[in-house]
């Protein structure tokens, strides 16, 4: 399974995807969002942050933009989780209508591994929805 990081924070880039690859995921960082857009089929799961920042030269791009612009673009489209601080500790239902495009919608801060059981059951689900491409 491959999963796209889109998040302009290094640190937490670094921590997330050593602890999907410890859990056998291939795992890709962007801090440019638009690079992202551009290579967005190659994954099977897309974790974005709500905050992008992008440089002055492009034209701005925040998470839910992102993930509405991804979903409206290609026929094979990745999961989408957001994240962000911005949001109420709150649970994911509760955040969901904030971008209902995102598959998925979680308040940060939050331990690398309380993303781990909710990205394997939207993978499970997936699955069970449509058989996912094989690595290229």
């Amino acid at each position: 399974m491959k999963i796209a990081i889109v998040d302009d924070n290094e640190s937490w880039c670094f921590i997330l995807q050593q602890a999907l690859q410890q859990q056998g995921y291939e795992t890709k960082t962007f801090s440019d969002p638009w690079r992202f857009l551009q290579q967005a089929t190659q994954f099977h799961l897309a974790i974005v942050d709500y905050c992008l920042h992008t440089p002055q030269y492009q034209r701005s791009l925040d998470g839910v933009e992102l993930i509405r612009q991804l979903k409206a673009q290609s026929s094979f489209v990745p999961v989408t989780v957001l994240i962000s601080a911005y949001f109420p500790d709150e649970s994911p239902e509760v955040l969901q209508p904030f971008c209902p495009e995102a598959d998925l919608v979680l308040s940060r801060p939050l331990q690398v591994q309380a993303l781990l059981h909710p990205i394997q059951k939207l993978f499970d689900s997936a699955k069970s929805c449509m058989s996912l491409r094989s690595s290229a």
